[in-house]
């Protein structure tokens, strides 16, 4: 099956890696050929790495204990509590 046209002239392609496995990770090329020629381009992919720390982490008093009254929280509902420090 041909890939989907999305302009009058251009066309998508999709790659999927499904249970990516450490021999996945490296370096991959995509050709796109017609009659007027070729072009190709290469993407790498790589491991995941760890996130950035925040820029900025303001910690509250702690610790701290927080008692719900029992009526507020009834089962399989979901509570939003907003702790503001000062």
């Amino acid at each position: 099956m041909p890939p989907p046209q999305t302009g009058l002239v251009t066309w998508a392609s999709t790659f999927i890696i499904k249970s990516v496995r450490e021999q996945d990770y490296g370096d991959y090329v995509c050709v796109a050929e017609n009659e007027l020629g070729a072009s190709t381009t290469q993407v790498r992919f790589t491991r995941p790495t760890r996130p950035d720390p925040p820029l900025a982490l303001k910690v509250c008093a702690a610790p701290a204990f927080l008692t719900v009254p029992s009526g507020l929280v009834k089962k399989k509902k979901n509570v939003l509590l907003l702790i503001t420090c000062l």
